[in-house]
């Protein structure tokens, strides 16, 4: 199984695959993850990811162009798309079995205050990781 992480942190990842139950599937094969820094994908000539909110409000919100352009890249035939959003199904044992089926999951990770709606047309599915 493939799994592909994009995030604007790569560097939060690091040191969690390289322990525990993590590092033994990876070791063994059973796993391979590949993780990918949206903000490579940008075309804002700062760099920049977020924006402020379609009317107003508070925080700011990743674009939907790098977004968008990362799991267009990554993307194959037997994909399947996540994002984690707070709106999605309740992670639990059942999904994570589900998901072990899978050939290759791509996992989007929202941040700031949430992600551009236009993202949701490129993912399969919203997943919420808890409270």
């Amino acid at each position: 199984m493939k799994i592909t992480i994009l995030t604007l942190f790569p560097e939060m990842f690091e040191g969690v695959f390289s322990a525990s139950i993590l590092k033994r599937a990876l070791g063994k094969g059973v796993a391979e993850i590949e993780i990918k820094n949206i903000r490579d994908y940008t075309k804002d000539k700062y760099g920049r990811t977020d924006t402020p909110p379609i009317g107003g409000g508070a925080g700011l919100i990743q674009k939907c162009q790098p977004i968008v352009d990362a799991i267009k890249d990554v993307r194959g035939n037997n994909s399947h798309v996540v994002l984690f959003s707070p709106r999605g199904e309740a992670y639990n044992e059942a999904k994570a079995k589900e998901y072990a089926k899978l050939d290759h999951l791509v996992l989007v990770c929202g941040h700031y205050e949430g992600v551009d709606e236009r993202v949701n047309a490129y993912c399969d599915e919203l997943l919420s990781i808890g409270d």
